[in-house]
This record gives C-alpha cells, sequence and structure tokens, in this order.
C-alpha cells in the first residue's frame, strides 16, 4: 500500500483502530491475529506512547511551516504531519498512523492542549 492509500485508510478508521494500529507497529506485531486482551494491550501501549511523547510532536508539528501551509486540508495534514514524524521517530506505516491521530485530535487543539484521553 503506497502514502496515499495508507493515508486515505487511516482517515476512514476509528480511534480504537488506529490505537491499535499504532500499538501493532510500535510491538512489530500484527493485527490479524490477536487473543483476548491484545487489542487492549495495543492500544494502551499506543495511548501510553502518545503521552510521553505528546509535547515534542506538538513543538514538532505546531512549529512547522509546511504543517502550516497546508491546514485546512485534511488529506494534505495528515501527509505533512506523517512526513516529519517519519524524519524523527517512525517508519511511514507508524508516521502516518500518528498523523492521523494527531489530525483527528486536531491541529489547533493539539497547538493548545496536553496530551488528551480521547482523540475524538
Amino acid at each position: 500500500m503506497d502514502d496515499r492509500q495508507l493515508a486515505e485508510t487511516s482517515l476512514s478508521m476509528t480511534e480504537d483502530e488506529l490505537l491499535a494500529a499504532l500499538g501493532a507497529e510500535l510491538t512489530g506485531t500484527s493485527t490479524t491475529y490477536l487473543r483476548d486482551g491484545d487489542l487492549d494491550d495495543l492500544q494502551m501501549r499506543a495511548r501510553n506512547w502518545l503521552e510521553r511523547n505528546w509535547r515534542s510532536l506538538r513543538k514538532l508539528v505546531c512549529g512547522s511551516p509546511t504543517v502550516a501551509a497546508v491546514r485546512g486540508d485534511e488529506f494534505l495534514e495528515l501527509l505533512a504531519v506523517a512526513d516529519l514524524i517519519a524524519e524523527t521517530w517512525l517508519q511511514r506505516p507508524g508516521a502516518i498512523t500518528v498523523a492521523a491521530i494527531i489530525c483527528r485530535f486536531g491541529l489547533t487543539r493539539l497547538c493548545s492542549e496536553d496530551p488528551p484521553s480521547s482523540i475524538s
């Protein structure tokens, strides 16, 4: 799947699906064959990662002229944020997932709030 398809898919995912996908990326596992409790564990790992990195993500994204230039276009925002994250932390699939979480949360909220308990 290329970046465009992955971004489109990520934008249509639920919060739980995004968190599970991020947790799977962080742990190197798959969400295909999960046992009871695995999904919750992946989502918890993703939430913990987001909480630990929220301020750094905020600084990276909110100070970016590239992101500022595409504000208002959810798809381009996602790709711009994913590019920044891919340069700093994660490979493309994980970066796109984090970018989708951030875009779902909202860039305005990201730049003004502490880590959320929910991204909706």
